[in-house]
Formats: C-alpha cells, sequence, structure tokens
C-alpha cells in the first residue's frame, strides 16, 4: 500500500502529520478488532438478520449512522456487562466489546476505568477457555496513551499474569501476542511500568517470542522490548545480555 510504500522509505517520518518520530513506525495489527470479529463468528448467526436488516433500513434512509454518544453508551453497557457477568461467555463478549470501544477513544477509556472494569480484566488473565487472550487484548486498547489507565492497569497486579501468559501454551498460542502488546502498552513512556515488568521477569521469554514465535507474536514481542528499552540503560542491559540482538536485528 501506499503507506507501506511511504514507511519503507521514512520509516521515522508520520505519514498524516509529516512529524519525524523518535522511533521506527511500524504498522501493529489491530488485536481488538479481530478478537471482536472472532467473538461474533462464534456466536453464530444470532445478529446476522438484524444486521442485513440495519444494512436494509440504512440504505433506505430509516436509520442514521451510529453517533459517538451512541459508542459511549455501548462501552458504559459493556463495562456493567463485564463487571456483572457471571460466565465465561458474557465475560468474552463484554471484554471484546470494550476492545473496540476503547482502542481509538480516550474518553471511552476513562468511562471504562471508572466504571471499574480492570479488577475484572485482571481476572480474566488467569482463567482459561480463551478469557486470558481476550482480557490481554481489552488491557492494551485500555492502556493506550493513558498515563491514569495504565497506572491504574499497573496497580491492580496486571503485569505478573501477563508476564505468565508469554510463557503459557505453545508457540503457536494467540495469548503470547496479545501478552506481549499489552505488555508494550503500559511501558510506553512508563518507568514505573517497565522496571515492574523487567523485575517480573518478563524480558527472557519476550526474547524467546522474538527468536521463535508467530509473526505477530515477534513483533509485539518487539514492540515490548523496545517500549522497556526506551531511555532506560538497566533494561537496555538486561535485553542485550538476554540475547535480543541477533534475532532482532
Amino acid at each position: 500500500s501506499a503507506l507501506e510504500e511511504h514507511l519503507r522509505g521514512h520509516p521515522y517520518v508520520d505519514p498524516l502529520t509529516n512529524q519525524r518520530s523518535r522511533s521506527k513506525l511500524v504498522f501493529t495489527p489491530n488485536r481488538g478488532l479481530k478478537t471482536a470479529i472472532e467473538m461474533w463468528l462464534r456466536r453464530g448467526d444470532d445478529e446476522g438478520p438484524r444486521k442485513k436488516k440495519n444494512k436494509i433500513a440504512a440504505a433506505q434512509g430509516a436509520r442514521p449512522s451510529p453517533s459517538r454518544s451512541t459508542i459511549r453508551l455501548t462501552t458504559d453497557a459493556a463495562s456493567k456487562q463485564l463487571v456483572d457477568a457471571r460466565d465465561s461467555e458474557e465475560r468474552k463478549a463484554a471484554a471484546s466489546a470494550l476492545a473496540g470501544c476503547c482502542r481509538f477513544d480516550d474518553m471511552n477509556r476513562r468511562k471504562a476505568l471508572d466504571a471499574g472494569v480492570v479488577p475484572a480484566l485482571v481476572d480474566m488473565l488467569q482463567r482459561s477457555d480463551g478469557e486470558s487472550e481476550v482480557a490481554a487484548v481489552a488491557l492494551e486498547t485500555l492502556a493506550g496513551n493513558d498515563t491514569r489507565c495504565r497506572t491504574a492497569i499497573a496497580a491492580a497486579g496486571a503485569i505478573p499474569p501477563l508476564v505468565e501468559l508469554l510463557t503459557s501454551g505453545d508457540a503457536e498460542s494467540n495469548e503470547k501476542a496479545a501478552a506481549a502488546a499489552a505488555l508494550r502498552s503500559l511501558a510506553f513512556c512508563s518507568t514505573e511500568n517497565k522496571n515492574a515488568i523487567a523485575a517480573a521477569g518478563a524480558i527472557p521469554p519476550l526474547v524467546a517470542l522474538v527468536w521463535c514465535a508467530t509473526t505477530e507474536a515477534k513483533e509485539a514481542a518487539a514492540g515490548a522490548l523496545q517500549s522497556l528499552a526506551f531511555k532506560n540503560f538497566e533494561n537496555q542491559t538486561a535485553i542485550r545480555a538476554a540475547g535480543a540482538i541477533p534475532p532482532l536485528v
């Protein structure tokens, strides 16, 4: 694409603003959207007829496009469902919806945080049946570029279970990529979180993912190592000692 061509020739220049970045710009997968689609597919065709009716109605001018206020209402509903959920499917559906709502919306992040979703998501990190992966994706999007959210997620105890997910399952596990991406977001511009993540033992498994994992997990792990190393000499030394340079090169 044109964006990919731009970044190949100018990897440090934002294609939208033309501003120069301190670090190399790369494309990263939209895990929130991917997870939301997968959850919808797992639920079958229950929503299919309604979606088709909405499309027909929209084409006939009967329904306006959803507004930002409608999207924020969805955030409220998803937050309440997650906090009140008593079964796995409800929790996964709610966390997936939050991931989609919060990815590019700071207001939705704050609304979700104030609704108390973080402890519920941290609890999901320690559950099976796909809950940990969905929770990691939601925490990544919730952390975003919001210092308050990153601080709250770390304070709720998310870092140790995220690090544990880096070593769970096999090399093809989607949980690894989701956990690495969440740690990357938590470490971004936060010296306290960088130190906590390193202290929790994240560097060796992140380096292992860069050596041998899916492409998505490799990219997420490399991004996490970049966040951990930025302006942190101790982490830079630890990352080098763990053997990260050869696979990154």
